[in-house]
């Protein structure tokens, strides 16, 4: 409703300052120019569409050129009218010149608008009155200040609380004046984003002192239906970096947990109980990772080696966690005696042909 009256307020000032002759013409600006004998009978004229160029000048019929910009329509009028009678061309001549198409006074409106635009003023126009012709603030992502650049370098900051605030002179001295080449932009407000294995993955408003176990209670916690993961990962917008937390230090060493920076993302992977058995295997697949699980065993799941007995003829087995590859000597393992390899939940396992 707000929304809706603004524009018309918006609409209606700029209706009332054209019939004023207040707007000034310039470059960009498209001029209907019509010109009419007094008396004369349909067709004792012209009618033409006149885009404003660079120069400032718009070439008339019967008059020739004339220098529009900066100039009011009113005056545009009286200066034609003048010269089509010095001219002899029309003794008494009616003349209007109207904006169809403005064009030359752009303002842009960005940030957490509903819909982000180019505009052009048509005359005075206010920051609220720009603000509704963008389609209002998306309050649940806009910071507490609105941000005017002039066209100078001037930067002004106003209160979105005074602006739309209940003090109505606060407001009104608030409610700046808009002018040709600003920039109205609303900053969104400072957030982080948690994804992955957290029972609400979203994007949350950054409050001043948040932390990581903060941050993980907004969203839920952990997931209730997978394990929990043993490391977070935080990309850091602020210099693009990747800073791994693991989650025991936190609970072992009673670490203060590291604070939640703007853009900061943080990754909570998804844990899953399996293991992967490839190559020269019985049956490769996906099989259920158990507590103490080792190579061994997770080879024998997948019905051991191709065609042998294993361990008898089996000799290297490629063993990948995460993107860290490791060659195991099976054979040593077996001859000395030595512990065999323990599997973590998404190791993968390569048995490799053997050659003869």
């Amino acid at each position: 409703m707000r929304s809706s009256l603004l524009t018309f307020l918006c609409l209606t000032l700029a209706a009332s300052a054209h019939a004023q002759g207040s707007y000034l013409v310039g470059p960009g600006d498209v001029l209907a120019v019509s010109i009419r004998a007094s008396g004369g009978g349909e067709g004792v004229g012209s009618d033409q569409d006149l885009q404003v160029p660079s120069d400032g000048h718009i070439d008339v019929v019967s008059v020739g050129r004339v220098k529009v910009a900066g100039m009011p329509t009113s005056s545009i009028s009286d200066e034609i009218r003048r010269r089509l009678r010095e001219g002899g061309i029309f003794n008494k001549p009616t003349v209007a010149v109207n904006v169809s198409e403005y064009g030359s006074q752009p303002v842009s409106v960005q940030g957490a608008v509903s819909q982000p635009l180019l505009h052009y003023l048509s005359g005075p126009t206010t920051l609220t009155e720009m603000l509704a012709l963008a389609g209002g603030i998306d309050a649940e992502k806009a910071g507490p200040a609105i941000q005017v650049r002039r066209h100078a370098g001037e930067i002004v900051s106003i209160s979105r609380d005074v602006l739309f605030g209940p003090d109505p002179q606060a407001a009104r001295r608030a409610d700046l004046s808009i002018q040709s080449r600003d920039t109205i932009d609303v900053p969104h407000a400072d957030r982080f984003c948690i994804s992955g294995s957290v029972d609400k993955p979203d994007c949350y408003p950054l409050e001043e002192g948040t932390h990581l176990m903060t941050a993980l209670a907004l969203a839920g916690g952990f997931r209730k239906d997978s394990p929990p993961p043993r490391k977070l990962t935080i990309l850091r917008a602020q210099g693009q970096r990747r800073i791994p937390v693991q989650l025991k230090e936190l609970e072992s060493n009673d670490a203060w947990p590291p604070e939640i920076l703007p853009g900061d993302v943080i990754v909570a992977p998804f844990i899953r109980d399996k293991v992967t058995v490839g190559g020269h295997v019985t049956t490769p697949g996906r099989y259920d990772w158990e507590e103490g699980m080792t190579v061994s065993d997770a080879v024998m799941v997948a019905g051991g080696v191709e065609t042998d007995i294993f361990p008898g003829n089996l000799k290297k087995v490629h063993l990948t966690r995460g993107s860290q590859l490791t060659v195991i000597n099976v054979q040593d393992i077996v001859r000395s005696g030595n512990p065999d390899v323990p599997l973590e939940p998404g190791d993968r396992i390569f048995v490799p042909k053997r050659k003869i």
